[in-house]
């Protein structure tokens, strides 16, 4: 049964018939099944199905790569509201904002002393 499915059955049998399957280390996987009448025809569908799989496979990890991108703003948002709901039910007042004096001493890129004229 294929995804669209029912196929007819050939009135005769292929001499030719593959099944090219592309699986990754995350357990996706895809299947394609193809048939052929002659070697110059089994060559050009073995190919396609090649092409095919890699093509469903590039998208899915496309769409993946996708999702992790705004993982991390995700997870700020919801640690920042973790936080204000912590404060809130512990009748906490929020904290003052931080002023930066231009003192970076923890920043491992930025200057400890702001540089003299």
């Amino acid at each position: 049964m294929s995804a669209h499915g029912r196929i007819p059955r050939p009135a005769t049998v292929p001499p030719f018939s593959g099944r090219v399957v592309k699986v990754t280390g995350e357990g996706e996987h895809v299947e394609i099944a193809f048939t052929a009448g002659d070697a110059a025809e089994l060559g050009a569908r073995l190919t396609a199905a090649g092409d095919a799989a890699a093509a469903r496979m590039l998208a899915n990890n496309a769409a993946i790569v996708s999702a992790g991108d705004t993982f991390e703003e995700r997870q700020r948002k919801v640690y920042e509201a973790a936080k204000a709901s912590l404060r809130r039910e512990l009748g906490l007042e929020e904290p003052a904002a931080a002023v930066d004096e231009g003192n970076h001493a923890d920043d491992a890129g930025g200057p400890i002393h702001t540089p003299a004229d």
